[in-house]
């Protein structure tokens, strides 16, 4: 619960505080490319300032994000992450505070899972946050957030590792029960119900494989991605 009342404090912040702040003032330009007025409620037919592409000094709107007007896709990647980030850390709320029976293996998988992709994509929101404000000439920091990104990736890895292991074991103990207790009754209805049970965990145990190879995916997507943006930039 405090983990994720701290997780979801952060990804706030990030939402409303953006890197870089905000514009503290109004440049509209015509098609030229030439500034008109100061006040853009002044003039009805002002294009979206969203649309301009000179990066050096574009065009923009007071209260909009810096970030979003200079590198659109950095405050993309930053703005993704952040809210799932966000979304999980209410979803670990909510669950705790659902009154759910937490000693559930299902329901402990979840938390689990919600958790890693909850710390993971705040890890990448900061991550692209440090890129956004670091100057591209900046070696040191790039090498450094290059190298956190490969032992964060390393971590993940070995951990996930662990889990599928503990999983896999689990998963045989499981089949190796119901296979005993089929040899064991031979009537109809018992062999029923135990193809019911055991079609019933093999389906959960599918939906968690799925959901720890998606958050696995996604953490070797995202990295990826900033290590090649920050090979671009050195």
């Amino acid at each position: 619960m405090v983990v994720a009342s701290l997780i979801a404090t952060m990804a706030f912040q990030v939402g409303v505080n953006p890197p870089g702040g905000v514009w503290q003032d109004d440049k509209v330009v015509d098609s030229q490319g030439n500034q008109t007025i100061s006040d853009p409620k002044q003039n009805q037919n002002i294009s979206d300032p969203k649309q301009n592409q000179n990066i050096s000094d574009p065009k923009h709107l007071a209260g909009l994000s810096v970030m979003a007007s200079k590198d659109r896709d950095g405050y993309t990647g930053l703005y993704i992450g952040n809210t799932i980030s966000f979304i999980a850390s209410l979803s670990i709320i909510l669950l705790l505070m659902s009154g759910l029976p937490l000693r559930q293996t299902f329901l402990m998988w979840l938390l689990m899972i919600t958790t890693w992709i909850s710390i993971t994509t705040i890890a990448l929101t900061y991550l692209e946050a440090l890129d956004s404000l670091t100057p591209p000439d900046a070696d040191v920091a790039v090498y450094a957030m290059s190298y956190s990104v490969i032992v964060w990736i390393s971590l993940m890895a070995l951990i996930l590792t662990g889990h599928m292991i503990r999983l896999i074991i689990k998963l045989v103990k499981k089949l190796r029960i119901i296979i005993r207790m089929r040899q064991r009754r031979m009537v109809a209805g018992s062999a029923v119900l135990g193809y019911t049970v055991f079609g019933l965990k093999l389906f959960w145990v599918c939906i968690s494989i799925l959901l720890l190879v998606f958050l696995c995916g996604f953490i070797v997507f995202q990295c990826a991605c900033f290590v090649i943006k920050g090979s671009v930039l050195m």
